[in-house]
């Protein structure tokens, strides 16, 4: 949407920019949720669940937040078309950041489903 012209068709742009969206963010959504409640013991993941959810509510909070200051404040001083236009590279740049977080973030976590030998009983237990 950054690059976005307004004389183009939504078809061009605009359709990308939104499928591309909600694909990247439900994904990392659902496997992170998914993560986070796989680390904790059966008692506790619906609670781990439950503050991801809110520490994920506020961070979409804050980014809109955060979007419309830079929105505002560029399109004040250029215009309102560039100051959409600097908030859609800020969004990218957070997804582009989030990203690297994310790959960094699930460096170590194997394979989801696979079996895993307990170290204390040598009983088999199921990841998520």
């Amino acid at each position: 949407m950054a690059v976005a012209n307004p004389e183009w068709t939504y078809w061009a742009a605009e359709f990308p920019a939104v499928t591309l969206n909600a694909i990247q963010v439900d994904a990392f959504y659902t496997i992170a949720n998914l993560l986070i409640t796989e680390a904790f013991p059966d008692g506790m993941q619906a609670l781990a669940g439950g503050v991801f959810n809110t520490v994920a509510q506020i961070g979409k909070a804050v980014g809109l937040a955060f979007s419309g200051l830079v929105a505002e404040s560029v399109g004040r001083k250029y215009g309102t078309l560039t100051g959409y236009r600097a908030a859609f590279w800020f969004s990218f740049g957070l997804c582009i950041a989030t990203q690297m977080v994310s790959f960094w973030g699930l460096r170590k976590v194997g394979k989801v489903g696979e079996k895993k030998q307990s170290e204390d009983n040598g009983t088999e237990t199921s990841r998520v």
